[in-house]
């Protein structure tokens, strides 16, 4: 009898345990909010608090915060899409690629260095991405920042390494190329000369050193 009270309590329990899995993973599915929607959420969590805007319209508080960074370019947003109830996304939000066409553009200018055998190191890639994007935007109140994890995603989506960027192709026919460069390398034959310069000095004064 024990046996299968114990039974029964086991196999309800693991009812229970699956169907609130389900509820669980059915909860973590992403959605999707209109820009109207954001900005409600905004107003309540300026009005009274982000942690009562996350309880009221079932959202998390981390989502709440980043919406109200976010005012004022929902705010723009909406108001240059008048009667737009639709789900809507700013531009660059959601796991999409952002800024295609900076991506784009991009790619194509750092080809272009490249076939000049002109250097571009990682700082210089970053500017101009930042003025390109400066550029395509036209002060449209979105911001845009270089970063080093948003370098590092470039490189990897269009096969690039450290090397590729901080390294022209060597071509041993071409003259030593001048353009954009402030300093310019000795040949490996002057460094070793001045090394056995800088050494044959040591060995004589210590040689003529009296202890």
């Amino acid at each position: 009898m024990i046996k299968s009270e114990l039974d029964t309590f086991e196999c309800g329990s693991g009812v229970d345990i699956e169907q609130r899995t389900s509820e669980s993973k059915a909860s973590r599915k992403r959605k999707s909010y209109s820009i109207k929607t954001k900005l409600e959420v905004v107003d309540y969590a300026k009005e009274y608090s982000k942690n009562a805007a996350s309880r009221k319209f079932n959202i998390s508080r981390s989502i709440v915060q980043s919406w109200v960074k976010q005012e004022k370019e929902l705010q723009e947003y909406h108001d240059s899409s008048p009667g737009t109830s639709a789900k809507q996304r700013l531009q660059g939000a959601g796991r999409h690629l952002c800024f295609a066409e900076l991506d784009k553009e991009l790619a194509n200018w750092l080809q272009e260095q490249q076939a000049k055998d002109i250097q571009i190191s990682r700082k210089i890639l970053k500017q101009q991405a930042e003025k390109i994007f400066v550029r395509q935007n036209n002060n449209n109140g979105i911001q845009f920042k270089a970063s080093e994890g948003w370098l590092q995603k470039f490189m990897f989506r269009h096969n690039l390494c450290t090397r590729d960027l901080t390294l022209a192709p060597v071509n041993t026919t071409a003259a030593v190329p001048t353009h954009n460069t402030a300093k310019v390398q000795k040949p490996a034959e002057e460094y070793e000369q001045i090394l056995f310069d800088f050494i044959k000095e040591q060995i004589l004064y210590k040689e003529n050193t009296v202890f």
